[in-house]
């Protein structure tokens, strides 16, 4: 699990759910009601957050102002 701090949380969560929306909606996902962790996931390299397809393994790199919590 990745835990993150910083400012305009309202920011970073409509650019997970922008991102997310887009992946959805230009990809073929199997049918089905799903949470948002169960298609993807956060990851965080070299100072920089992207939200991750769990399956393809996509990466769509996200604009975060943030550091990583030690958890």
């Amino acid at each position: 699990m990745l835990g993150i701090q910083g400012h305009d949380e309202s920011q970073a969560t409509a650019q997970v759910a922008c991102a997310a929306a887009m992946h959805l909606l230009n990809k073929q996902f199997q049918k089905g009601v799903f949470h948002i962790e169960e298609l993807f996931s956060l990851a965080y390299a070299n100072g920089d957050f992207a939200l991750v397809d769990q399956k393809t393994k996509e990466e769509m790199g996200l604009a975060l102002r943030a550091s990583v919590l030690n958890t």
